[in-house]
């Protein structure tokens, strides 16, 4: 086991740092597989060294359970299926039996057409039926040219009961370098289901006419909860937000998916906790994750023993690399990162049953060595929730303290573990992380830049310095993401492409202009998204690709305030 990963560590000499995209639904947001594949091979060793695709597993691998047929569900465990509505009773559902009576030809056609009847049944409330049994009713028609029909109702009428977390598809993107993760923040899922959950109350007080208002919506989609849910877990599992409500998702689920998926790498299953949550819920949630973390390894192990005998396939029997969740403490500013006057060790702590001070942060030390618990089986360190913590300046302090770290256990082990934050909020947080020597940055800056009608177009490499801005016109205006908002009506008559110069596919032989794009952008066409979702994603990659550069050559500092200077 060590050696695979030693050889997977020999050929990357020179530092790439890669950009982790956060998928959609288990895919690219905005291109399909084959335009993907067309515009971004994954033959292509830029692609290869640049590109990852993060699979998150609460909205790839949320799945259906149905009744009938499918109501003797068993899961990998063999265990029946848990009931997914939470509720004991049971529900009495009104089905609609079409009763046809068939003209016959003679005296019984009085009326000269057939009696349709539509007849309701309470199912489960009869009393002549066994056990309040479902029973899958055919329903026998006669058709003008005298055939007969049966009519399964259960299968016209079948809705799921509830879902589950398992795999359909075992090879999601073929070729591309993916990760899979249970989630990417959980403090930002159970922040927004319970912000559209208050929407949805907000839109039913309101009358009909008035919930067709665009702009009442965007309005109640933008507000704030009044207090922070919490993120429900316990020791055996922790509940995810997915498309089709709360689902729980326990270790030995999520290691079943990740040995299904073809993914190489994988982050372990991690509980996150509030900033106003109180010392009991942080150090809980610590020692969830490093004995999750274990877990996982162990299961890792066994699973490739047990497929080696099996006539699996290679990518089966090949060994998951492990990502270590460390999560941020969401109260971690300047002071409480440098960690000298720990709020746990002021005598707040005692008192209330819920564990003590509010603000309390675990020390640094002691979450690093709970989150390394098992170096020689993990192969990096994954950031959770730096976005969250409000100063610029604890964000680098916290980077930096944990690249030391990491650097420390790489010269005393000789190994190389890799260093990655999984959600990054905008560019200055992307350069950030990039000075402090991290390897893998997630975010979903491409597509949120896409749908807000941006495209990125700074001045990526510094030869281009001083051409760039006569090229692009002097009346260029950057935001601080270093992008153009092509929504504006400055836009409308501009016939230059997105950017003079780049080779990406909406730029390449100046065949969409930026008045084509805006033009795109009014008329809420999805091809204007695709097209500045392809000009982000390959500056992004572009910019990626400057950065291994910058940081074989020791650059990493002058590039990256190269790219802050054109930031307003």
């Amino acid at each position: 086991d060590m050696d695979s990963n030693t050889q997977s560590n020999d050929t990357n000499d020179i530092k790439k740092v890669k950009l982790l995209l956060h998928s959609e639904d288990g895919s690219i947001p905005f291109l399909t597989p084959h335009l993907l594949e067309k515009y971004f091979p994954a033959s292509s060793p830029w692609i290869r060294d640049h590109l990852v695709i993060g699979m998150a597993v609460k909205d790839t691998c949320i799945t259906p359970v149905f009744h009938g047929t499918e109501n003797n569900y068993v899961d990998r465990n063999g265990d029946e299926a848990p009931n997914f509505n939470g509720s004991k009773k049971k529900r009495k559902k009104r089905k609609i039996v079409d009763v046809v009576t068939t003209s016959m030809v003679g005296d019984e056609e009085l009326n000269g057409a057939p009696n349709n009847k539509r007849q309701c049944t309470d199912v489960g409330s009869d009393k002549n039926s066994e056990g309040n049994k479902e029973e899958v009713k055919n329903t026998t028609t006669t058709s003008s040219d005298g055939h007969t029909n049966n009519i399964n109702e259960s299968n016209n009428t079948m809705k799921p009961r509830g879902y589950s977390f398992s795999l359909q598809s075992h090879d999601i993107l073929p070729g591309y370098h993916s990760i899979t993760v249970p989630t990417f923040d959980l403090v930002d899922d159970v922040t927004n289901f319970a912000r559209k959950n208050n929407a949805r109350k907000n839109s039913g007080k309101q009358t009909k006419n008035n919930t067709t208002n665009s702009n009442t919506s965007k309005k109640l989609n933008r507000s704030q909860p009044t207090t922070l849910p919490s993120v429900p877990a316990t020791n055996s599992h922790v509940t995810l937000c997915t498309p089709h409500g709360m689902q729980k998702l326990d270790v030995d689920s999520y290691t079943q998916i990740v040995m299904d998926t073809q993914s190489e790498s994988v982050i372990g299953l991690f509980d996150q906790a509030h900033a106003s949550d109180k010392k009991k819920r942080k150090i809980n949630c610590m020692e969830r994750n490093k004995s999750w973390t274990e877990q996982l390894v162990k299961k890792n192990t066994s699973s490739c023993s047990n497929h080696s005998d099996n006539n699996c396939d290679n990518k089966a029997r090949e060994k998951r690399n492990i990502w270590a969740p460390f999560i941020c403490d969401l109260a971690t500013g300047e002071d409480d990162a440098e960690d000298n006057n720990h709020n746990g060790n002021n005598g707040n702590n005692s008192g209330s049953e819920g564990g003590g001070n509010a603000h309390f942060v675990i020390p640094f030390d002691e979450k690093f060595q709970s989150t390394i618990c098992h170096q020689e089986n993990i192969i990096g360190l994954a950031m959770v929730g730096l976005h969250h913590i409000p100063s610029r300046k604890g964000r680098i302090n916290l980077l930096q303290r944990c690249s030391k770290s990491l650097e420390q256990i790489n010269a005393s082990t000789f190994s190389s573990l890799d260093f990655a934050v999984l959600v990054t909020k905008n560019l200055r947080q992307i350069l950030d992380v990039t000075k402090c020597g991290v390897n893998l940055f997630g975010c979903d800056l491409p597509s949120q830049w896409a749908r807000s009608g941006k495209a990125l177009a700074l001045s990526i490499s510094r030869n281009e310095e001083d051409g760039n801005g006569v090229a692009n016109g002097m009346d260029l205006t950057l935001d601080e993401d270093g992008c153009i908002d092509l929504s504006c009506d400055r836009y409308c008559r501009d016939k230059r492409p997105l950017l003079v110069g780049c080779q990406c596919p909406s730029c390449r032989n100046d065949t969409y202009s930026r008045a084509y794009v805006h033009h795109l952008i009014k008329a809420n066409e999805l091809l204007g998204d695709i097209l500045l979702f392809g000009h982000n994603l390959y500056q992004m990659l572009l910019l990626c690709k400057e950065f291994s550069t910058a940081c074989t050559n020791g650059t990493i500092d002058p590039y990256c305030e190269f790219i802050e200077n054109q930031l307003t």
